[in-house]
This record gives C-alpha cells, structure tokens and sequence, in this order.
C-alpha cells in the first residue's frame, strides 16, 4: 500500500514524512485504515504500508520549529533528514516501533514487521 500518512493540502502520496504515525482523514483516518487492515486479514490478505523517512515535504517548518533535523540536502521531494543526527535515528526507530505496535494492538490478525534492531543497523553513521 502507499504510504498514508497526514500531509499538508488537500492531494499527496502520503508519503510527506512527517506525519507518518496518523493517516490522512480523506483516505479514511485511523478508523478507516484500521477497518481496512481488518477487512483484508479476514480475506486473507495481508497490508504492507509503505513509510518514507527520507525527505520532509510541505509542512516541514512543523518539526524545524523544535530543532535542526534537516540536512542541507535538497531532494526532488523536499528537505532530506539528517540521519547523522542521533535524535534523528532514534525518532525513525521509535516511529517503526511505534508502527509495530498500534497494529499488533488492534488485534487486526497477525503482522509481520521489520525488526527494529535492523531498522537500527541501516541508520548507523559510524560503519
């Protein structure tokens, strides 16, 4: 599935990754994702959503107001994130541990995730 996340503005990919933790009222929000997680594991089914923790788009002064987590780096797509920021690392960390949890709590079947401690390992700056 694409990503869903909220963005800024009323047409996107979802995939603006700053609000990755809350999909997007138009698409349904998190009563209609998780209806749509439960709806495809009676099918059978299973839901991979896809999550972009590469660049920011729209919006980004929401988490520039806290601090410098931005890298100078422009991407076609916005402001890249600046993984060689420990704080930085630790949020996409927590946001997949975080994933990984809301949905093994819905009780919406059974969910294969990522381990984090792998997640971890791909953010490592000092290989």
């Amino acid at each position: 599935m694409m990503p869903i996340a909220t963005f800024v503005g009323q047409r996107g990919w979802g995939d603006d990754g700053l609000y990755t933790s809350g999909p997007y009222a138009p698409y349904g929000g998190p009563r209609g994702f998780a209806a749509l997680v439960d709806a495809a594991h009676r099918a059978d089914l299973g839901v991979i959503v896809d999550v972009v923790y590469n660049h920011l788009g729209s919006g980004s002064e929401a988490l520039t107001a806290f601090g410098p987590y931005l890298h100078e780096t422009e991407t076609l797509w916005g402001r890249a994130l600046d993984y060689g920021q420990r704080g930085v690392r630790e949020w996409a960390i927590q946001n997949a541990e975080l994933g990984s949890a809301t949905t093994a709590s819905t009780g919406s079947g059974s969910t294969r995730h990522t381990p984090s401690s792998m997640i971890g390992a791909a953010c490592r700056t000092d290989w």
